[in-house]
Order: structure tokens, then sequence, then C-alpha cells
């Protein structure tokens, strides 16, 4: 899902846990970085060439560079100026599909400068006013800032309010 605020995935993730009977959440940081990685210590889970991007990534590429912005892009086209459907590269050897490019994957765990893997509780946060942030994963379609990467970057985002970034979620 895209276009989706903090509060409102873990709102969901919590009614699909009573509807269910299963625990859902949204991932920390440290499942989050597993998952995309896949076992693999390269840059990304399909190697060191960003240039392979296309094949596994909806990333900012020759396809998104005809929207005019003067990032760096990946030399190679996937075929989607913007988000693409679900499904529509390789998955990673674990299986799972979309975990890098694309959208931004939104985590449970509070944004430091230090990588942890520290989870918000959803209760403590909502009571807090939102003072923190929380960490931001998988990068986009269009890279981090501008940047030509697809590793998994991270970013604080405020749980409500996004700015330029549109963050998905997925379980």
């Amino acid at each position: 899902m895209i276009n989706v605020s903090w509060d409102d995935a873990t709102d969901y993730s919590q009614w699909l846990s009573k509807q269910t009977g299963h625990e859902y959440r949204l991932p920390t940081e440290a499942e989050w970085e597993y998952a995309a990685r896949a076992g693999t210590e390269t840059a990304q889970y399909w190697g060191n060439n960003p240039d392979d991007a296309c094949r596994y990534a909806n990333v900012y590429d020759n396809t998104s560079k005809k929207n005019g912005l003067a990032w760096p892009n990946h030399n190679c086209t996937d075929g989607y100026a913007k988000t693409a459907p679900i499904g529509s590269f390789e998955p990673n050897g674990f299986g799972l599909f979309d975990m890098l490019g694309n959208v931004s994957e939104q985590t449970c765990s509070e944004y430091e400068d230090r990588y942890t893997t520290k989870k918000i509780s959803v209760l403590v946060r909502k009571a807090a006013a939102l003072v923190r942030s929380a960490v931001v994963r998988g990068s986009t379609n269009r890279g981090t800032c501008g940047q030509r990467t697809v590793t998994g970057a991270r970013m604080a985002a405020a749980a409500t309010t996004w700015g330029f970034a549109s963050p998905g979620f997925s379980f």
C-alpha cells in the first residue's frame, strides 16, 4: 500500500490482529534489513552492480528520467516512471518482492542516529503526540533524496506527516 501514515498502518495491523487472532505489526528496522538482504552481503540483494536494479526494483532509471529531474539515474529501464504494480520485478532470495525501490516502507523502530533494533510502542507513540520519528526503509522509485541508490536507505519521518515521501507498508 502507498500513501499510508504510520498511525494508519499500525492501526490496521492492530485491527488485523484482532480479526485473525494472530499478531501483526510493522517490522523493526533490523527485521526489515534481514528480510530485504535475504542472506546476502552485497550492496543490494541482487549484487553490487546498481545498473542491474531494473530486473529487481522500480528505481529512478531511464524511464523515470523522462520526468525531467536532474538526479543521476540507473542506466537501465524498468518501464515504470512512477510506482509499479506489486510483484512486477524478480523477488529476493527469500522470495520477497519489492523490498527495495518502488515505495519506501515503514518500520516500528524509532529513528536514532545510530542503527539499533529499538521498537516504538504504538500506545506510547500516540500518547507522546508523535514527538519522535519512525525509521522508513527501502528507498523509492526516485532514489533517496536524489541519490542513485536502492541499498535500503534509512530515513526518519514523522508518523502522520510525510512531506515529499509516500511510504507504504507490508507484513
